[in-house]
C-alpha cells in the first residue's frame, strides 16, 4: 500500500482507529481516510499494527456497549401502578373525544344555513318590510322532478332586510365550518393517543399478571414499563415520593434568624446583642405599649429616642448590671432606626430601668413615662448585619 507522508499522519493513526470505534470516522474522519488510508490488502496489518497504540480500556469502553438497565425495580406492585394509571390515561382521554365531539355540529347544517342565505339574497326588496319574523324561500339545493326548487321556511331578524339577514346566516355557517375544521384534527389525535394508552394499559394488565404468578418479564417489557411509567409520572398520574433534599446551612440559618426575629409575634422584633442578650422593639404604637408595660420588668434596660423624637419602644431582656456598653449602643442604635429621626446622621437616644416606665390613666395608646433615673447616649440609626 502506499507509504505515510509524515511523521504527523502516521501519529493520526491511532486517533482514526479509535474515531472508528466509536462511530465517528464516517464524519470527522473522512478527510483523514480519504488520503491516508491503505490500500483494503494493506488494512489488516494497519489495524494490528497501531491497535496496540489504543489503551485497552478504551477499546473497551468505545467499541461494547452494554445494556443499561432500567432504574427502577420492576416488581408487580410497579407494574401494577403503571397498569392503574395507564388506564386513568385512558378514561381521561376518551372523556376528551367524547366532550371535543360534542363540540361539533352537524356540516349539514352549515349546508342548510348557507342555502338559506343564498335565497334571501334573491328575494325582492319589496316584500320585505320591519317586523317581519319569516319568509318562504326557494331552496335551489333541492329541485323537484319538473326543475323547480322546494321551498324552505326561514326565521328572519324583524329588524334587519333581506339582505342583512342572509349575512347572518352565512355568518353562521362559518362558524359552524371552523369549528368542525378546528376540532376534527384535535379529535383524530386525541384517538390516536386514546389507542396508544390503551395497549400500554392492556400490555401493563398482562405484566402485572405474568409477575403475580411469578413469572418474569424480559428486557424489552422492562425498558416498555420504565418508559411508560416516566411519561405518566410527567403527566402527573404517577406520583413520586418526595426526595429528600440535603441540609441546606445558608437556608437554615435565615430561617432560625427569621423565626427569631418574629419570636414576639406580629410588630415585635427581636435581635440579639453581642453579649446574646434578647433586643426587643415595637413596631406599633399597640405593641410599643406592651414592650414597656408587659415585657419590661425591674432592672430591665428600656430604651426610647430623647428630645421629643417618636420611634419605638425597645428593651434589653437581661439585668441591668449585666448589661455591656457594646449592648447599649446596639440596642440604642435600632431605638434611633425606628424612629422619626432615622435619617439624622446621630440621634440621641435615652434608656432608664424598665421597671421604672408607666402610663398616666387614660393617655393615648403607646404613650408613657418614666419615674426614675434616666440616661442618654448618642447613637448612629442603623439595624445589626444579619
Amino acid at each position: 500500500g502506499r507509504g505515510f507522508q509524515s511523521s504527523r499522519r502516521h501519529a493520526c493513526w491511532p486517533a482514526v482507529l479509535a474515531a472508528s470505534c466509536m462511530g465517528l470516522a464516517p464524519s470527522r474522519w473522512s478527510c483523514f481516510t480519504s488520503t491516508l488510508a491503505p490500500e483494503p490488502s494493506a488494512w489488516s496489518s494497519v489495524v494490528r499494527r497501531h491497535l496496540g497504540a489504543i489503551p485497552a480500556v478504551v477499546q473497551r469502553a468505545t467499541c461494547v456497549e452494554a445494556p443499561s438497565a432500567p432504574a427502577v425495580v420492576l416488581d408487580a406492585d410497579v407494574v401494577g401502578e403503571v397498569a392503574a394509571a395507564s388506564n386513568v390515561m385512558v378514561q381521561k382521554l376518551r372523556g376528551n373525544v367524547e366532550n371535543m365531539k360534542k363540540q361539533i355540529r352537524d356540516p349539514a347544517e352549515a349546508e342548510e344555513l348557507q342555502s338559506k342565505g343564498a335565497a334571501l339574497n334573491t328575494m325582492p326588496k319589496n316584500q320585505w318590510h320591519l317586523g317581519l319574523t319569516e319568509i318562504e324561500v326557494p331552496d335551489y339545493s333541492r329541485l323537484k322532478e319538473d326543475g323547480t326548487p322546494y321551498m324552505m321556511r326561514v326565521e328572519l331578524d324583524p329588524k334587519k332586510d333581506f339582505h342583512a339577514n342572509a349575512n347572518v346566516c352565512f355568518k353562521q355557517a362559518g362558524k359552524i365550518l371552523r369549528g368542525i375544521e378546528k376540532v376534527v384534527p384535535k379529535i383524530a389525535e386525541k384517538e390516536e393517543q386514546l389507542e396508544r394508552w390503551q395497549n400500554r394499559a392492556t400490555a401493563a394488565t398482562g405484566w402485572q399478571a405474568e409477575l403475580s404468578k411469578g413469572g418474569s418479564l424480559s428486557m424489552e417489557a422492562q425498558t416498555s414499563v420504565a418508559e411508560f411509567r416516566e411519561e405518566l409520572v410527567d403527566l402527573g398520574l404517577i406520583r413520586m415520593p418526595p426526595q429528600e433534599m440535603p441540609p441546606d446551612p445558608e437556608k437554615e440559618a435565615a430561617a432560625k434568624a427569621l423565626s427569631f426575629k418574629k419570636k414576639y409575634g406580629k410588630d415585635i422584633e427581636c435581635f440579639r446583642s453581642p453579649s446574646g442578650f434578647e433586643v426587643i422593639a415595637g413596631r406599633s404604637s399597640e405593641k410599643n405599649e406592651h414592650v414597656s408595660l408587659k415585657l419590661a420588668k425591674g432592672d430591665m434596660m428600656w430604651f426610647h429616642t430623647d428630645g421629643g423624637i417618636p420611634g419605638a419602644h425597645v428593651l434589653i431582656k437581661a439585668s441591668w448590671d449585666d448589661i455591656a456598653d457594646e449592648d447599649i449602643e446596639f440596642a440604642a442604635s435600632i431605638a434611633a432606626y425606628h424612629s422619626k429621626g432615622k435619617e439624622r446622621f446621630h440621634v440621641p437616644v435615652l434608656y432608664c430601668r424598665g421597671g421604672e416606665v408607666k402610663k398616666m390613666p387614660g393617655a393615648k395608646k403607646g404613650s408613657v413615662y418614666t419615674t426614675g433615673k434616666t440616661y442618654q447616649i448618642i447613637v448612629e440609626p442603623k439595624l445589626p448585619e444579619v
